[in-house]
């Protein structure tokens, strides 16, 4: 009996985990999208990158804190994590300076143009 009540929670707790997942990435990509397509274009000066020690798909999951620039108003620091397929070290050293998109309504809500 406390066997299959067991079970029956790690079932619960992995589908619940599996369908979370899913949902994030699913939400994050349509944000993504979103912002490509209507964010506001700005450069970013990276401050700071660390590796989570997170890989999705092969690829790792870095966390960039960025000073962005905005073409007006006024410039704000924020941090995002994200995965890059192909990490270019020298695309990705403190100093540099990155083509960004963002929500100006939520800044936290931002993409880095690839490319």
């Amino acid at each position: 009996m406390i066997l299959t009540c067991i079970t029956i929670l790690i079932l619960f707790v992995t589908s619940y985990l599996a369908y979370r997942s899913f949902f994030l990435s699913v939400k994050k990509g349509k944000l993504q999208r979103h912002l490509q397509r209507k964010g506001v274009g700005a450069e970013a000066i990276l401050l700071n990158v660390e590796q989570t020690g997170l890989y999705i798909n092969r690829h790792p999951q870095v966390k960039l804190l960025m000073q962005v620039q905005p073409r007006t108003g006024r410039n704000f620091v924020t941090e995002i994590r994200d995965t890059f397929p192909q990490v270019d070290p020298a695309r990705l050293r403190i100093g540099s300076i990155l083509r960004v998109r963002y929500n100006p309504a939520d800044i936290r809500e931002l993409v880095v143009l690839q490319g």
